[in-house]
C-alpha cells in the first residue's frame, strides 16, 4: 500500500470517527449543527429485547429526584451488549453511524463502528484496532495497536453515566421513562436522560445540540460480530497513520 493510499484511507475513516465523538464529555466532534433523530422505529415501541415503557418503576422510587444516581442504578441490570444508531452531520448532510457494543458492568470491552466509509473494530481487551475501507481494497484491513485508553471517536454513550450525581428530574424520551441529571466535563455541561430500565442514555443535550440514541438487539450481540470477515488480508501497522500535514 502506498503512502498516498494510507493517507486517503485514514482521512475517510478518521472523519467518520471524529464526527461520532460526543460533545458532552469534552471530546472534539461535530457540534455545530443540531442533530436530527435517526429514522426508523421510535425507541418507545417495545421489542423483544426492550421492555415496554409501562413496566413497573424501579424499587428505588418512581421518580428518583434528589437521589444519587449510584443508588438508583443498584436495581438496574446493565446490558452486556447492544446495537446503537445515531445520526451525525457531514459536509453533504448527515449520515447514520451504527455502533455495536460488548460491555461488562457498564464498561465497554469491544466496539464495532459501521459507516459509509467502511468499518472499524476496537478491542479494548486485546488493545488492538482494525480499520477497513473499500478504497484500500475490498479484502484489506489495517491492524494497529490501540494506544489510547479511550481513542477519539470511540466514546460509548455509557460515558455519560456518572453515578456520583444527583437526579434532578424524571421525564420520558419517546415514551421511555428516564432519570434526568446534569454533568460537567472539560467546562462543558450536558443534560442527560438515562433510561430507568436499562441504564442507557436516551438523550443528551448541550448548549449546541441535542442528540438522541436508538437501541436494538439489547443483550443479543454474538461474539462473532467482532470477528474479521473470512478472507481478509491483515496489514499490520506500528501506529495510527497521521493526517497529511501533521508531524
Amino acid at each position: 500500500m502506498t503512502k498516498k493510499q494510507i493517507s486517503l484511507a485514514f482521512v475517510v475513516l478518521l472523519a467518520a470517527a471524529v464526527a461520532l465523538c460526543l460533545t458532552g464529555c469534552g471530546k472534539k466532534g461535530a457540534d455545530t449543527a443540531e442533530v436530527t433523530p435517526p429514522a426508523g422505529p421510535s425507541v418507545s415501541q417495545p421489542t423483544a429485547d426492550q421492555p415496554a415503557a409501562e413496566a413497573p418503576a424501579q424499587e428505588a422510587g418512581a421518580s428518583g429526584v434528589g437521589q444519587k444516581l449510584s443508588a438508583l442504578l443498584g436495581s438496574v441490570k446493565m446490558p452486556t451488549s447492544y446495537e446503537m444508531k445515531t445520526v451525525v452531520p457531514t459536509d453533504s448532510g448527515t449520515q447514520t453511524i451504527t455502533q455495536i457494543m460488548k460491555a461488562s458492568a457498564g464498561k465497554t470491552l469491544k466496539m464495532k463502528q459501521v459507516h459509509e466509509a467502511g468499518w472499524t473494530i476496537m478491542d479494548m481487551e486485546a488493545r488492538v484496532i482494525y480499520m477497513h475501507n473499500p478504497q484500500m481494497g475490498k479484502d484489506v484491513v489495517l491492524k494497529m495497536p490501540l494506544q489510547a485508553e479511550k481513542p477519539q471517536g470511540a466514546q460509548p454513550p455509557t460515558d455519560y453515566v456518572q453515578s456520583d450525581v444527583n437526579v434532578t428530574g424524571s421525564e420520558s424520551v419517546d415514551g421511555v421513562a428516564c432519570w434526568v441529571y446534569t454533568i460537567t466535563t472539560a467546562n462543558k455541561t450536558s443534560k442527560v436522560w438515562l433510561g430507568k430500565q436499562d441504564g442507557l442514555p436516551r438523550q443528551v443535550e448541550t448548549d449546541q445540540q441535542t442528540r438522541k440514541f436508538e437501541y436494538s438487539r439489547i443483550n443479543q450481540i454474538p461474539d462473532s460480530e467482532f470477528e474479521l470477515p473470512p478472507g481478509m488480508k491483515v496489514q499490520a501497522m506500528p501506529t495510527m497513520p497521521q493526517r497529511p500535514g501533521t508531524n
